[in-house]
């Protein structure tokens, strides 16, 4: 798997694996451009849910300079069905599954563009695009990515403390002051007892 090209691809990345996917960036599929080159997925996600493989394709540019009609062509083209099927294929491979001859790109395969900056002729006609989600990164941080990591933290804070004894549901941070606090509380009553009758009178540890 290839690294991140860019900032911006690593976000994404780092997005999609918080929402629970398995994410390859640039992975091995592609279909030759009509001058020369090829056109090849940015970063790709998918994950099993209710047994159906979902899967989210993306494709992340800094800025969409071009004309909006020059912009819409590219955007389609990185889309194109045979290129979403390769990809359908090369994450059936990896999750070990047989293909589905019916598999429901509408429903299960999301393509989104993600940019940093845009012309509004551009987000007017990339925003046309049936099935695309368009976001901008400012966009995507402030409606997915921070109720991602919201849910991650949660998700993690259950399973560190799902494990403890249910008597001793405490969280980690108030059971340690707590522990801090009854120390300091025998080392007292020891200071005490030793002042009053000496080295045989320090209190056990069960005081």
């Amino acid at each position: 798997m290839s690294f991140a090209s860019n900032w911006l691809e690593e976000l994404v990345a780092e997005w999609l694996e918080l929402e629970g996917y398995l994410v390859m960036m640039r992975p091995p599929v592609h279909l030759p451009g009509s001058h020369g080159g090829r056109f090849e997925p940015d970063v790709v996600g998918a994950r099993i849910r209710e047994g159906k493989l979902q899967i989210r394709h993306c494709e992340s540019t800094v800025a969409f300079a071009g004309n909006p009609e020059y912009e819409e062509q590219r955007v389609n083209k990185k889309f194109q069905l045979p290129l979403k099927q390769r990809v359908y294929e090369l994450f059936c491979v990896q999750f070990g599954i047989q293909k589905d001859p019916g598999y429901d790109y509408a429903l299960n395969y999301e393509t989104w563009a993600v940019y940093g900056y845009a012309s509004r002729p551009v987000e007017a006609r990339l925003g046309a695009i049936q099935g695309l989600i368009l976001k901008k990164v400012d966009d995507l941080i402030a409606d997915e990515v921070i109720e991602s990591l919201a849910n991650w933290g949660e998700e993690r804070q259950t399973d560190q403390y799902a494990t403890l004894d249910p008597t001793r549901q405490m969280a980690a941070p108030d059971a340690r002051l707590l522990g801090s606090q009854k120390q300091l509380h025998v080392g007292t009553k020891r200071r005490k007892r030793k002042g009053l009758g000496g080295e045989k009178s320090i209190a056990r540890s069960g005081d």
